[in-house]
């Protein structure tokens, strides 16, 4: 009887229609709102927005003109090589003599003026004709302005331009404290190099020309204001980075 009278008893009762009910809490409704703002901004940026793109290359600083090889012309023994690493050369100075084993000792001259990287040939050294001997860097002069030469790989190469901006890494200078050296894509070369791993596309060569400074010790531009409180050497090796320009965030989506 008593879940009788009950049941009678809420019978009787009018539904409250006029009931206000509270789906959520005000902070509740503010969260949910925050959520969709930072949703939308999100969105019209990856559209919209634009992000640098970098890729990263191994090189060498060098001068423009670059290395070259001196070979013997004939074979037969070394008899003498008047020139070392560091010596500065004119064209036409004799940097080799090889004695054949017929005939008068050959003079082997320099084709170029610049500068002895190596000698790869010693006196009293067997050669035969194509023998690499010397390494010579062409265009030295102590008042010349060196060029890094950046080595990039097949798939990145079709981006890079001349007149891109270059920041590289120069070993031995810290980067905290004198910054990067920077620089300007110069001449892309039309074709790769020869030969490179098996498999593999061979990279192509870009020339970076660097910006020059009378204001820095260094004779170039860097990132700081003065750089390091040295020159630097011809033949050392860097890497750097080269701005690609800029992508839309959502472009870079799964590539």
């Amino acid at each position: 009887m008593m879940y009788r009278f009950k049941a009678l008893e809420k019978k009787r009762q009018f539904d409250q229609l006029d009931t206000t009910i509270q789906l959520a809490r005000p902070r509740g409704w503010v969260a949910v709102f925050v959520i969709l703002i930072v949703t939308a901004l999100l969105g019209i940026w990856g559209f919209l927005g634009s992000i640098p793109r970098t890729t990263t290359a191994s090189g060498l600083l060098g001068y423009p003109e670059g290395m070259i090889s001196i070979q013997a012309v004939s074979s037969g023994q070394v008899l003498d090589v008047p020139v070392r690493p560091g010596s500065v050369v004119e064209e036409g100075e004799v940097v080799l003599v090889i004695e054949p084993a017929q005939g008068e000792p050959i003079e082997i001259e320099s084709p170029s003026d610049g500068r002895i990287v190596s000698t790869e040939c010693m006196p009293g050294e067997i050669v035969q004709p194509g023998s690499d001997c010397i390494s010579l860097e062409r265009g030295f002069r102590e008042d010349g302005h060196l060029v890094a030469t950046l080595f990039i790989d097949a798939d990145v190469i079709p981006m890079v331009e001349p007149d891109q901006v270059v920041l590289i890494r120069v070993p031995g200078v810290n980067s905290r404290q004198f910054g990067l050296l920077r620089g300007r894509v110069s001449t892309v070369a039309e074709f790769p190099l020869a030969g490179g791993e098996q498999h593999a596309a061979p990279p192509t060569a870009v020339t970076v020309e660097l910006e020059v400074s009378d204001d820095t010790p260094s004779g170039y531009v860097w990132t700081s204001r003065t750089g390091p409180d040295h020159e630097l050497r011809s033949q050392t090796p860097i890497t750097a980075d080269i701005r690609l320009g800029e992508a839309s965030p959502i472009s870079l989506v799964g590539s």
